[in-house]
């Protein structure tokens, strides 16, 4: 699946941005397959902590929140693609159109 201008296969457990290749965690890749499944939609957090935990506690919360500061760091290089926070509410996978149609 192409998001903005990475690469993100679900199956390998990979995204790539211009020739660099970063491998995922089995939660990483999870978590990215459902916002990548959602493109510009909330994602509630309640939804992600239910299909990747199984429970919406306080520790899994808090285990949410690293694994979206490193998948953000791994999308980084790619200035077309966001993960914006709703508080306590959920994440945004945004993808800037604009910046696609100038190249």
């Amino acid at each position: 699946m192409i998001i903005g201008q990475t690469i993100f296969d679900s199956n390998l457990s990979t995204i790539e941005h211009e020739g660099t290749v970063h491998h995922l965690s089995a939660r990483q890749t999870e978590i990215l397959a459902i916002l990548a499944g959602h493109i510009g939609q909330t994602v509630e957090r309640d939804t992600i902590l239910k299909t990747v935990w199984g429970n919406n506690s306080y520790a899994n919360s808090l285990a949410l929140n690293v694994q979206i500061t490193y998948i953000r760091k791994m999308l980084a290089p790619d200035t077309t693609v966001s993960i914006v926070s709703l508080k306590k509410r959920g994440y945004i996978l945004e993808v800037n159109k604009n910046i696609l149609d100038d190249n």
